[in-house]
């Protein structure tokens, strides 16, 4: 376990002399004046006021250029290094990749680049404070440098994240792992507190001098991504993976249009009481089916729109779908809810409870009729933001439930401070109940634990009477599946059910 280390040897240099430099200014324009008033005061002969008047200006020159040198050292500086660590910034990476693909023989210069995201430096940051962040990517800066081969250049490209230009054979990789393993897997000490790095690599080749600086980051963080997708520290990137960020990318490029033309739609799937058997509210799920790409899967574009800036109005559009039509229900005298999912990033938007209540006094509707479920994972990405985001969206007030709950291994602590009043078990408990005893007990578990909280409990995935039954057994409140129905569009739940009575 290392300590951290403070500071990076030239920015100290550089403030020294900026500080050393700035006083001898100071000092030489007091001597200067001081000359000055001496020579008019004295009112000495022609000669000897030019002369003094020549060495005087001569001086001012001198100083004011020594001056301009340091001082543009500094910007200089300030413009290819991070702010808070004091590291090459992300300029430096472009000018550094810049430097590398204009070179004639591309393969005697570093030809490996990797990104590496520090996940929970949020949380480090919170916990401590940012100065203490950027003291940890140092140290962590300083590690990486070691660990690489020589000739490897290493950059603070952005807030969570390294950049590192080296030399690194194919054949080496699996070295490289086992050496980035160690170099994460060792903890930081912070005033005798071990502080661990939750850290994912993407690595691509530099093979060609034909694929741009934005090309080559782009590729290591789409292999960053990956690696986070499928819980591993570092992943390569891929001709497959290339074909799929392609496709993504036609993806993404359809959704806004999508939306508005209106084959991107909201199908909805109801949720029925396990003690009354009335339904009490629907679930909003995407539905895409696009005229030239097809029908597109919820898991082929969800995922997708939640990396980029577009899950914002993604949601809002979601939710506004949702009123418009709980809305027409309602002055059909259906008195549903409607719960629509968001995700961790909507959590990290201050706006977003604000925008919720103008889209509720837009269609005149009580805040109780909005249900927002977000992902017992998506909460775990960043447990004490969530918190105080769904705090917030609390006093609106909504309704808030956990969804997926119990497999996004969460600490229990978390738990009871969440301003949530349903939690929702996943269908892969549910589909076990028959069959598995220990699962049985389980789901057992997780409902009394939802009851002793004051939460109502739903069971996704019910697909057969047999799982409705032992549901039923264990008292839980609420079940959703396809015994009961799949999700079903908009113009169909008047029709559904439609003697009951809410």
């Amino acid at each position: 376990m290392k300590s951290v280390k403070g500071g990076v040897f030239l920015k100290n240099l550089l403030d020294k002399l900026e500080t050393s430099y700035r006083f001898y200014i100071i000092s030489a324009s007091s001597i200067i004046m001081s000359l000055l008033f001496l020579y008019f005061y004295l009112n000495a002969s022609e000669y000897i006021n030019n002369k003094i008047f020549i060495i005087l200006w001569l001086m001012i020159i001198v100083i004011t250029l020594i001056d301009t040198f340091f001082y543009n050292r500094k910007l200089e500086y300030a413009l290819y290094h991070d702010a808070g660590t004091n590291l090459p910034n992300r300029k430096t990476l472009w000018k550094a990749i810049d430097a590398q693909l204009k070179e004639k023989d591309i393969k005697k210069s570093p030809n490996g680049l990797a990104v590496i995201s520090i996940d929970n430096l949020h949380d480090i940051s919170i916990t401590f404070n940012h100065d203490i962040a950027d003291e940890l990517i140092a140290t962590l800066w300083e590690r990486i440098v070691d660990i690489f081969y020589p000739g490897a250049k290493a950059f603070h490209y952005h807030r969570e994240g390294i950049a590192v230009l080296f030399h690194n054979p194919e054949k080496n990789i699996d070295t490289l792992k086992r050496k980035l393993w160690e170099a994460l897997e060792e903890s930081i000490a912070y005033n005798n507190i071990p502080i661990h790095f939750v850290a994912r690599v993407g690595y691509v080749k530099i093979e060609s001098s034909s694929r741009g600086k934005r090309t080559l980051i782009n590729e290591a963080e789409s292999a960053m991504a990956f690696a986070r997708e499928h819980d591993m520290q570092l992943a390569v990137f891929t001709d497959e993976m290339r074909k799929d960020k392609k496709e993504a990318i036609k993806i993404l490029g359809s959704v806004r249009r999508a939306m508005l033309s209106g084959e991107l739609s909201l199908f909805y799937q109801p949720k029925i009481d396990l003690n009354t058997e009335k339904t009490v509210g629907f679930e909003a799920l995407a539905r895409w089916n696009d005229e030239k790409l097809g029908t597109i899967a919820p898991i082929d574009f969800i995922p997708l729109v939640e990396n980029t800036e577009l899950i914002h109005t993604f949601t809002l559009w979601a939710i506004n779908q949702s009123l418009h039509n709980l809305k027409l229900w309602r002055e059909q005298g259906k008195e549903y809810t409607v719960a629509v999912n968001i995700s961790s990033h909507n959590l990290s938007d201050d706006e977003f409870p604000k925008k919720v209540k103008e889209l509720l006094k837009k269609y005149k509707l009580p805040p109780s009729c909005l249900e927002l479920e977000v992902t017992e994972s998506e909460i775990m990405k960043n447990p004490i933001l969530a918190i105080k985001a769904l705090e917030e969206i609390a006093d609106i007030p909504l309704i808030i439930s956990i969804d997926d709950f119990g497999t996004g291994y969460s600490s229990l602590s978390y738990l009871h401070k969440l301003p949530a009043t349903i939690i929702k078990i996943d269908y892969g408990f549910t589909s076990q109940l028959d069959k598995d005893e220990n699962m049985r007990k389980i789901v057992a578990s997780t409902i009394k634990l939802g009851h002793d909280l004051g939460m109502k409990v739903v069971a996704e995935g019910v697909e057969t009477q047999k799982e409705e039954d032992i549901l039923k057994e264990l008292h839980c409140d609420i079940g959703q599946g396809y015994l009961y129905s799949a999700a079903m569009p908009a113009s169909d739940v008047l029709n559904w059910r439609n003697n009951e009575t809410i």
